[in-house]
């Protein structure tokens, strides 16, 4: 992600003491990534007091599996009255699920950056009510099930199954928090997000067996899902009719940057066998670019269906990425890297256009 990382293992020799030199680093920093196991660590813990007190940017990765020191206990239940926190099983789910919320964050950073210039007749993210933003957030997390929904067997097989498991489970706590806003009950969403999120949760816990069977009846209830979340997303789109999704272009056109500058790196990621940091990246992307076409915004625009499709596509060219190991990509890979690159092109076209446009009408 051409991240500069700042790991206090990494500094080589210095003349002032270790807690100096991390203290130092981190006030540097611009984001504060904080991942736990199992061990309480005093070091650790003074590093994110201090990253809170310089009001960074914090993001906290929590290992949900085994039993923590009970000092980390006490910090975790800190964490979870000031932080929305995301929790991890394995190493191959924590990369990707960082990579997501580095971006995510930097996303929201750029919206609540831009200065409200939502057209006539339009609302901004800025003039939005709490109800449509809270559609909005809700739909966002809707928008990644009905994507993992799409040719799911092609991603029952690892790491793609853990990491889609884990996503599963991490998006029914999110809805189970958001059932208890005051949006939710005002809009009348309280029972159907809950339900939902009963039913993910359970899903997370599948047990596959060997054969075509389990992963037939892991289909049956993921579609089952997906017909809920369909009908959830209706009255929340229903919110966002005349909603104006401000950094809307930037957060595609970052996206398709991304996607394209982290595919000409292919032959170095596979020369050093880090195929799985491209793969990551890939996903990450994916349902980035899916979330923003299925917004009531993007089919306004006419930008929904070709979105969403090449979120899709990048999201199969990430799981075929396992298969990459040599210098070039087998045929089959080169045409599904063709298609997104394509679909990408076509992608900014539009949006280059419609800018465009809108230029010169004013």
């Amino acid at each position: 992600m051409n991240f500069d990382p700042v790991v206090f293992e990494s500094f080589g020799a210095r003349p002032e003491s270790p807690e100096a030199s991390y203290l130092s680093e981190l006030g540097s920093s611009d984001i504060y990534v904080g991942i736990f196991g199992h061990k309480y660590s005093e070091s650790v813990e003074k590093e994110y007091r201090y990253a809170a007190s310089l009001k960074k940017d914090v993001l906290i990765f929590i290992r949900e599996d085994g039993s923590p020191d009970p000092k980390l206990l006490e910090l975790i239940s800190e964490f979870q009255r000031n932080h929305t926190y995301a929790k991890y099983k394995t190493l191959d789910e924590l990369g990707p699920l960082v990579t997501k919320s580095i971006l995510d964050l930097l996303v929201r950073q750029y919206q609540a950056s831009v200065p409200n210039e939502g057209k006539a007749g339009g609302k901004s993210t800025q003039n939005a009510s709490k109800d449509q933003l809270f559609s909005s957030e809700v739909l966002d997390q809707l928008s990644d099930l009905v994507l993992i929904g799409f040719d799911y067997e092609d991603h029952v097989v690892n790491p793609n199954l853990n990491q889609m498991l884990s996503q599963l489970g991490s998006t029914g706590r999110i809805l189970f928090e958001y059932s208890s806003s005051q949006s939710a009950h005002r809009m009348g969403l309280v029972d159907e997000m809950r339900e939902l999120s009963e039913q993910l949760n359970a899903l997370s816990r599948f047990q596959f067996f060997i054969g075509l069977k389990s992963i037939q009846e892991f289909g049956k209830k993921l579609s089952a899902c997906v017909d809920s979340v369909v009908a959830l997303s209706a009255p929340l789109k229903k919110r966002l009719v005349d909603f104006e999704a401000t950094g809307f272009d930037d957060a595609a056109l970052s996206s398709i940057d991304l996607l394209r500058s982290e595919w000409k790196r292919h032959e170095r990621y596979v020369s050093r066998g880090e195929t799985e940091r491209l793969r990551s990246t890939f996903q990450v992307i994916a349902f980035r670019l899916f979330r923003l076409g299925n917004t009531p915004y993007a089919d306004r625009r006419g930008l929904g269906i070709i979105l969403r499709d090449l979120g899709t596509k990048t999201r199969n060219l990430a799981s075929s990425t396992k298969y990459f190991f040599g210098a070039e990509p087998p045929p089959t890979l080169a045409g599904a890297v063709q298609e997104v690159l394509e679909l990408s092109d076509q992608v900014v076209t539009l949006i280059k256009s419609q800018g465009q446009l809108a230029s010169s009408d004013s």
